[in-house]
């Protein structure tokens, strides 16, 4: 069972990075997007062993992968969505 979550939490990080290549995000952002991915999916794996059902941890990994989103658009001084700029 370990093995199984440590596999799934890899491929997590894996899979966001090979979105992050997929949009073109830049080089030295891609390990902050494995960052993410790991997080998001470890937060999902335990809100399921803790609720049992999907739909609450998928709300909390969606939130705390909010407030990480945030926090690195805070230290990394990039806006957070361009269409969110427009007049």
């Amino acid at each position: 069972m370990i093995a199984t979550t440590i596999i799934q939490l890899i491929t997590g990080a894996i899979g966001s990075v090979g979105f992050g290549i997929l949009f073109h995000i830049k080089k030295k952002y891609l390990p902050l997007a494995a960052v993410g991915g790991f997080l998001s999916w470890l937060v999902f794996l335990l809100g399921k062993e803790f609720w049992g059902n999907v739909f609450l941890p998928t709300l909390l990994a969606g939130f705390i992968t909010d407030v990480y989103a945030e926090i690195l658009q805070e230290s990394v001084k990039k806006h957070r969505h361009p269409f969110l700029l427009l007049p």
